[in-house]
């Protein structure tokens, strides 16, 4: 969709705005069951265009993909005016588009520059009167509540909602203060007494796992929406992000969208591999939500704590492991990291001490049979993997695996290994082992828990020279070519 093109009412084009407000008077006709004198409707028309440049006042011509297909018209009611309901109030006088433009995300956009107009003007509310059949359902999507009034002038039911401003906050809070617990309460669930409910399920989050919230403020510190995130107690990689909630009359602004990439901005930077969510088969705007932010429906599991059975789950990838082989040409400017990973992790890998130079020099040697990798966290190295025999046999090995100190534990070793096998599967690789000495224990479970079958006890020697017990692990990679 492109962004509409809003135009003042001129002489060369004001054919534009008599053609769509003949149409838009037939629709409304019809709909009410009435007729509106034509003669009657141009001296109305005229009014309008003549009145637009007074203060308080806006009209505009909507423009689309060239061809105009709309128009807004509204004005700040005042005492001294000749028709005014509510003073002080942003009037919705008129408001049309085009059928063939309706159900395209346009209304929305002409709503907020009319609301952006009455924003700067200083208020705070606005009203209209609805058309019962096109008009009520398009407002009440917009966030209008019919407050159960008639207006004196046409009868109809009038319609308010609070002027929304663009200027949203949008941050991650951990623990919440006392008082923005009362205000979350109070905006989500009408009521600040339920503030413990926020506060005890952060409690939950933080003594068991890892939790946090990202809220949305107005620019008067009103609370307009909130997102929960609770970390897995048992897979710390796996998140849940629920309690998602955006007040009525700043929805259709993409602030529940904004507040999730907040969210998983800050999920990176937790080490969150997999995002997921839960959603009732009957809530179209939230299906519709997860697929446009790149969540994808996954196989049911239940989440520990949660009554959602028959909802349906969503995923969504959040790693942002990489990796980059290490060759003659980046060798300058990455040989530092692999050096200074592989040192702080040659005491548990049992290494030789390499010096600097004697590094650099390996990974720049391009030797057929090994290859070199660095695995990066967005841009940060935190591992350095070694495989070698590319060059001949069936079999090629994951010769050495490292992982900076400060990264154990945060998936970096198990996504390396799932590299190393795609890696060596084209290459034409049927089977990979890995040699682990028999007190590398986070070495050992790890690759258990990535498939590998640790061979009857051997010894071999290690990089440092000596002798010591340990054990191959292997895993087998014909079913996957068997698949092909």
């Amino acid at each position: 969709m492109n962004e509409p093109i809003f135009k003042v009412v001129t002489q060369e084009n004001a054919e534009h705005f008599y053609r769509l407000m003949q149409v838009y008077s037939e629709e409304l006709d019809m709909n009410q069951n009435r007729c509106t004198d034509k003669e009657c409707l141009k001296k109305w028309t005229e009014s309008i265009v003549k009145r637009q440049s007074e203060d308080g006042r806006i009209l505009r011509l909507c423009f689309a993909e060239g061809c105009p297909m709309g128009f807004l018209y509204g004005k700040i009611d005042r005492d001294g005016d000749k028709v005014f309901i509510k003073p002080g109030y942003g009037y919705v006088m008129e408001f049309y588009i085009s059928p063939e433009f309706r159900r395209r995300g346009y209304g929305g956009k002409m709503l907020r520059y009319l609301e952006s107009f009455f924003e700067k003007k200083g208020v705070g509310r606005m009203y209209l009167t609805a058309d019962p059949v096109t008009g009520k359902p398009f407002w009440e999507a917009m966030g209008f509540v019919n407050t159960r009034e008639a207006s004196p002038d046409n009868g109809l039911e009038i319609y308010e909602k609070g002027v929304v401003s663009e200027n949203i906050n949008i941050y991650v809070s951990d623990f919440l203060t006392p008082g923005l617990a009362e205000d979350i309460a109070e905006a989500q669930w009408r009521s600040a007494s339920f503030s413990d409910r926020a506060v005890h399920f952060i409690h939950l989050g933080k003594t068991e796992s890892d939790c946090f919230n990202v809220i949305a403020e107005n620019e008067f510190g009103q609370v307009v929406g909130r997102i929960f995130c609770l970390q897995n107690k048992t897979d710390r990689g796996l998140w849940y992000y629920g309690d998602l909630f955006v007040s009525r009359e700043y929805r259709r602004r993409h602030i529940a969208e904004k507040m999730l990439k907040t969210a998983e901005e800050t999920l990176r930077s937790r080490w969150c591999r997999r995002l997921r969510c839960y959603v009732d088969a009957d809530n179209t705007p939230s299906l519709w939500l997860q697929r446009k932010v790149g969540f994808e429906r996954r196989p049911f599991e239940k989440w520990e704590g949660l009554n959602n059975e028959g909802e349906i789950m969503f995923e969504k990838d959040m790693g942002d492991l990489s990796v980059i082989t290490l060759t003659a040409g980046n060798a300058n400017r990455y040989v530092r990291y692999g050096a200074m990973i592989y040192e702080k992790n040659r005491d548990q890998l049992h290494g030789n001490e390499i010096p600097f130079e004697e590094f650099k020099a390996m990974l720049s040697a391009n030797d057929p049979d090994e290859r070199h990798f660095l695995i990066l966290k967005g841009a940060v190295p935190c591992g350095y993997m070694k495989i070698n025999g590319l060059a001949e046999g069936s079999c090629g090995w994951l010769s050495m695996l490292a992982v900076d100190t400060a990264f154990h534990r945060r998936g970096v070793g198990e996504y390396a290994v799932g590299y190393a096998e795609k890696f060596l599967q084209g290459a034409g690789k049927e089977c990979i082992c890995i040699h682990t000495t028999e007190d590398n224990l986070p070495a050992r479970l790890l690759y258990e828990k990535c498939g590998y079958k640790a061979s009857e006890p051997i010894e071999y020697t290690t990089g440092d020279g000596v002798k010591r017990a340990g054990f191959t692990f292997l895993k087998d990679m014909k079913p996957f070519f068997s698949k092909k």
